[in-house]
């Protein structure tokens, strides 16, 4: 009798090994899925490349870098937000009509399609920083989360000094703005506020830093 007994018992132990094994197998399916739903739910739809910002103290600045659309659908890039800027708009180059460019607000926004990409460089479109809230030191990364055709896109950037590309702006199309001409810590703008050097140019045709 104690021998049947004591054959019994791994038995019974195997038998619940293997239950738990087939417990254990039944629920990594699931884990998995929920794994992939969440990746693919914070997946961004874009890919970005040379993000850089120009250093500034306080006025206003501009971002660059180029950013390619990896989903299936048009992505219209619209404006944002940062902490370092109470406003933030997309900007395009236009022309002034005297053969010269100017810089305005792009009201409806970049579309980028699918599988293509849209570079923001100095001289030409960018994302405008104004108002500034705190200065941008060189080396110092910083995130301007976009607005877009397909929600809210954190894009990283890294400041760096630059004093090229000054680009007068288009007239009229600082309403709104504030203290627009205000532009400490940009070379060759310490003494903007007093448009003393801009006599005749008329209201709005001061230079940005785009």
């Amino acid at each position: 009798m104690n021998l049947k007994k004591f054959s019994l018992i791994p038995a019974a132990v195997v038998a619940g090994a293997a239950l738990a094994l087939t417990g254990c197998g039944s629920s990594q399916p699931t884990d998995n899925a929920s794994a992939g739903a969440q990746e693919e739910a914070n997946a961004s739809p874009v890919e970005t490349k040379d993000m850089w910002i120009k250093a500034a103290k306080d006025g206003m600045t501009g971002a660059f870098g180029t950013v390619t659309n990896t989903s299936d659908e048009d992505l219209t890039i619209t404006g944002g937000k940062s902490d370092h800027a109470d406003i933030v708009e997309m900007h395009e180059t236009v022309s002034d009509g005297a053969g010269g460019m100017q810089m305005k607000r792009k009201e409806d926004g970049f579309t980028i399609k699918p599988g293509e990409s849209k570079t923001f460089e100095p001289g030409g479109d960018h994302i405008m920083l104004m108002k500034m809230t705190k200065a941008i030191e060189p080396g110092e990364k910083i995130t301007i989360t976009v607005s877009s055709s397909q929600g809210d896109i954190p894009l990283e950037f890294t400041a760096k000094e630059f004093t090229g590309a000054q680009e007068e702006y288009a007239p009229g199309d600082h309403e709104g703005h504030g203290d627009h001409a205000d532009h400490g810590g940009h070379e060759g703008h310490s003494d903007h506020s007093g448009h003393s050097e801009h006599e005749g140019h008329g209201e709005g045709d001061d230079k940005h830093n785009g």
